[in-house]
């Protein structure tokens, strides 16, 4: 992912990297579903020069603190995590499970890595 300024300090992605608009489209064509225990990754090719992403965590997530400390530590993971292959649009969907940062740091960089092949 590209890094922009204090946004990547805050926790949020890089504008560029926002998949905002477009993640209808990415669940409907879906070229890729990956499960793992804490999310499910839906993915498609995009023909850019970078990733970009979205989380979607649903109320039966748990409360609004909760959700936004899952969608945090996937954004901050992703920052971390790139691949050098495919560009892809990626939406991270969370499951109820919560788990420390470094499963979601290790479970994020294998589903990058698998669909970097």
């Amino acid at each position: 992912m590209p890094t922009v300024g204090k946004k990547e300090e805050s926790g949020l992605l890089p504008k560029k990297a926002r998949l905002s608009k477009n993640v209808k489209q990415v669940l409907e064509k879906q070229d890729l579903r990956i499960h793992t225990p804490l999310f499910t990754l839906v993915a498609t090719e995009n023909f850019l020069d970078l990733n970009r992403a979205a989380v979607i965590c649903s109320r039966k997530v748990g409360n609004a603190v909760k959700r936004n400390r899952i969608r945090r530590k996937i954004v901050s993971t992703l920052n971390i995590s790139s691949n050098n292959g495919k560009k892809y649009d990626m939406v991270f969907i969370a499951s109820p499970n919560e788990g420390p940062f470094e499963k979601y740091k290790e479970l994020v960089a294998g589903v990058i890595i698998k669909l970097g092949k």
